[in-house]
């Protein structure tokens, strides 16, 4: 799950794998913008055939919590 969920933010970020770790977020991806953002949360329901709601949705901001928000779902 942690290297699909790398592999997403490599691919949308243009970022180097090997780069992200549980501190990569929102304020330091350059490229993470609103519309980057609306991408990646695309990318990840579709990847792992799930949906977030609203309130996960606003959680999203971060590698690390991504990525704690979809071990609970699993």
């Amino acid at each position: 799950m942690e290297e699909k969920l790398k592999n997403i933010f490599s691919e949308l970020f243009k970022i180097d794998k090997n780069t992200v770790n549980p501190n990569s977020s929102i304020n330091n991806i350059e490229r993470w913008s609103s519309l980057m953002h609306f991408k990646l949360i695309a990318m990840i329901e579709e990847e792992f055939k799930i949906s977030f709601d609203e309130e996960e949705f606003l959680k999203l901001t971060s590698f690390g919590e991504i990525l704690k928000i979809l071990k609970e779902k699993n």
